[in-house]
């Protein structure tokens, strides 16, 4: 049986790629690279163009700082800095020139990510697991972890 150890960065990117599968983002691959770089690759595209895209690229970039905080953790501002440019970006464009706005709509993509790994929080963790034992998974693997069946 694996252990249940998990370096954080590989817990970080789980999020983010249970939060694709969730969301049928396709995920390219989840890897974790030497010294601190690690990566979730989806194949999103690159410009939000439409409301709901922008609440799918915030939970998207929420999910990984939200899955260290859910174990108690303070996520690092060099592991999130990409994240949370993309979480203001998408937050500007739903509710442009409206601060209050943004600010609830980021409230909610933080909550819709917390859900959203909650409810798959036991095949986040083991996705965590495996990618630390790996250091790289395919997107196919990744699904058939987080998957029903997997």
């Amino acid at each position: 049986m694996a252990s249940r150890r998990y370096d954080l960065r590989a817990l970080h990117e789980a999020g983010h790629a249970a939060a694709a599968v969730r969301l049928g983002v396709p995920v390219v691959s989840v890897e974790l690279r030497e010294g601190v770089g690690a990566v979730c690759l989806m194949d999103r595209p690159k410009y939000i163009t439409t409301p709901t895209a922008a609440y799918a690229t915030a939970i998207l970039s929420a999910a990984g700082w939200t899955a260290e905080t859910m174990v108690g953790r303070e996520p690092t501002a060099a592991t999130c800095q990409d994240d949370r440019e993309r979480f203001d970006r998408a937050a500007a464009f739903a509710c442009p020139d409206d601060r209050r706005g943004q600010q609830d709509f980021k409230r909610r993509a933080e909550e819709g990510a917390f859900r959203l790994l909650l409810a798959k929080w036991d095949a986040v963790v083991s996705l965590a697991v495996a990618l630390t034992d790996r250091r790289r998974l395919t997107g196919a693997e990744v699904f058939a972890v987080l998957s029903p069946g997997g």
